[in-house]
């Protein structure tokens, strides 16, 4: 079954956010657990340490909320967000029940 076009569209935007997302997420937390391990030895980096992981649970935070504030093209609600916690991990819209294209 093909998705019509606006749908093709739609995605296409959706797909670089959740990338975005998932490099915020993953990319810095490697470098991060290890400035936080090697903190103790070092006092002089642990404010390096607290600025960097201020600003990496900023990132992450913001494009967490981008990518659970991402329109369903079919419902126009937020496809992952319901009250409460919710992880984008999700297939379908958490309102109407859309797929994600494969």
């Amino acid at each position: 079954m093909q998705m019509p076009t606006n749908y093709e569209e739609h995605w296409a935007r959706f797909w670089p956010r959740r990338n975005r997302y998932r490099l915020a997420i993953y990319g810095a937390s490697l470098p991060l657990l290890v400035l936080v391990l090697v903190m103790d030895n070092h006092p002089a980096i642990r404010r390096l340490t607290a600025v960097l992981l201020i600003a990496y649970l900023g990132v992450m935070f913001y494009w967490r909320w981008k990518l659970l504030s991402w329109p369903c093209p079919n419902c126009h609600r937020p496809f992952y967000a319901r009250w409460g916690p919710t992880l984008p991990l999700a297939r379908r819209c958490a309102h109407c029940g859309t797929s994600l294209p494969h």
